[in-house]
């Protein structure tokens, strides 16, 4: 038998690493919320609690949502069936009114549907996709890495139809960014260096998603996100005009560091080592991500470098409104057609919700 001393400390290190799983990967702290309508469990996909739950008393102008097609060379699938709800709810102890656009989905995710939530300020509070197998199974958590992208610190906003841009015009924007001054090289490595951070949350998730069934992701992965740093470190530079000299020297450390990490984690995979492979990827996530996002010294004013190039993107020239893959959009792997139908659905959306 064990003795009881060796069962309380073996019960207080599981509730420690629960505890740490809990505030490290995000989405683990949400309370199921309530709140339904038409049907729909809309509360409890949202993660929610919502409160006054109610149908849009105006219907939708059909000016808008031919409006919002126009913005596509091939507009999202069913945007007729679009339905605009308001709630209240709190969130981290505020109050707040929210508008919930849920949307049924067709074509190969028909039967699914899409919901976006934004606040009065515009924001969008929540981005969840359900109703499918591939939504609601999601075995290695790839979809929920994408749909989080769009609700990531509410950097996503309504979208003003004075500025809005049409496919052509995202065409146009992006060849702007090709040209060779710093200053745009400087932009098109932050639009970069977020699409390889999002993809570094799915090296978490998926990691930590096998590992918990006692499974490991194959060893070319963990290779592709080495070649994937190393790229980082060597374009590190074209950060200086943003983030100035010292951040980027900082920066370059953490990549260099976590190169360091990631190297191991080929050699657990190729043995099967699921419980290394946990543990070498909680380490990566507290030594790099956290470390990065905290640098100080940066030309940007006070605070961490990630808040503090967020504050500026607009200014800077970095927008957030393209929706588009390879741009704004980290697609799910494998499904870059899916992926744009959804960001373009999403950012019709957010359309029609910025005209009324």
């Amino acid at each position: 038998m064990i003795p009881t001393s060796r069962r309380i400390f073996a019960v207080c290190l599981l509730v420690v690493s629960i505890l740490f799983l809990t505030v490290s990967l995000p989405g683990c702290d949400e309370a199921p919320g309530s709140g339904s309508i038409d049907g729909v469990e809309l509360g409890l996909h949202l993660r929610l609690h919502l409160e006054n739950l109610a149908r849009q008393a105006d219907d939708l102008d059909s000016e808008h949502l031919s409006r919002a097609r126009a913005l596509f060379n091939r507009p999202p699938q069913g945007l007729d069936s679009l339905r605009i709800y308001t709630a209240r709810t709190t969130l981290e102890d505020d109050a707040l009114d929210l508008r919930v656009a849920l949307l049924p989905l067709q074509g190969e995710f028909a039967g699914g549907f899409l919901a976006v939530a934004v606040g009065a300020d515009g924001a969008v509070y929540r981005s969840r996709l359900w109703g499918t197998p591939a939504f609601d199974a999601d075995p290695e958590s790839v979809w929920e890495n994408f749909w989080r992208q769009f609700e990531y610190r509410r950097t996503r906003t309504v979208i003003d139809p004075s500025s809005a841009l049409a496919d052509s015009a995202v065409d146009q924007f992006w060849m702007r960014l090709q040209a060779d001054s710093s200053q745009d090289l400087g932009v098109q490595a932050l639009y970069a260096h977020g699409r390889q951070m999002l993809a570094n949350s799915l090296l978490i998730r998926r990691t930590m998603a096998l590992t918990g069934r006692g499974e490991v992701p194959e060893p070319s992965w963990y290779q592709h996100y080495i070649d994937a740093f190393t790229h980082l470190d060597t374009t590190a530079e074209h950060l200086q005009p943003l983030i100035g000299e010292d951040a980027v020297s900082q920066y370059r450390s953490v990549t260099s560091e976590a190169l360091a990490l990631l190297t191991p984690l080929v050699s657990h995979a190729r043995a099967g080592d699921a419980g290394k492979a946990r543990s070498a990827i909680l380490k990566f996530r507290r030594r790099t991500c956290v470390t990065c996002h905290n640098i100080e010294d940066h030309a940007l004013g006070e605070g961490g470098v990630r808040d503090a190039l967020m504050a500026v993107f607009k200014d800077r020239g970095m927008r957030r409104d393209l929706y588009r893959v390879g741009y704004d959009v980290w697609p799910v792997p494998g499904e870059e057609a899916a992926s744009q139908e959804i960001a373009s659905a999403i950012k019709a959306i957010l359309f029609v919700l910025g005209q009324s």
